[in-house]
């Protein structure tokens, strides 16, 4: 008799909005500065603007990255609105999240096309956790 195989678990929920665009695709829109950030402000998941609800999400590395991916390329086409960095504050200063945040953040700094869009948003990120 065969034996049965074990189900793998099931995945968290789904969080409305994810996966965010990538940078390309943010690219590929053709929008910028102020009209970026408006379709940014639309589009930005309400769930991770919730500083209680952020600890509560199950987000892995691939979305983390994700996320961080689409703030420093937001905030690199809108010349660091602080809109952007408000939003990304949430995740960033995250006691469940934060270190991943911020990990992210360094591999896109060390090198490539979002390198000085990631060190300028990290310090955004760090002058507004500092406070």
């Amino acid at each position: 008799m065969p034996v049965p195989m074990t189900p793998a678990p099931a995945a968290g929920p789904a969080i409305p909005g994810l996966p965010l665009p990538t940078c390309a695709e943010v690219a590929r829109s053709g929008l910028s500065g102020a009209a970026l950030a408006d379709a940014f402000d639309a589009r930005y998941p309400a769930a991770l603007n919730d500083a209680d609800g952020i600890e509560t999400l199950a987000l892995d590395q691939a979305q983390i990255a994700g996320i961080v991916d689409y703030l420093v390329c937001v905030a690199g086409r809108t010349d660091g609105d602080v809109g952007v960095a408000e939003a990304g504050y949430t995740l960033f200063g995250s006691k469940r999240h934060g270190a991943a945040a911020f990990a992210a953040l360094d591999r896109l700094a060390k090198g490539g096309d979002a390198a000085t869009a990631a060190r300028a948003y990290e310090v955004q990120m760090r002058g507004y956790l500092d406070r």
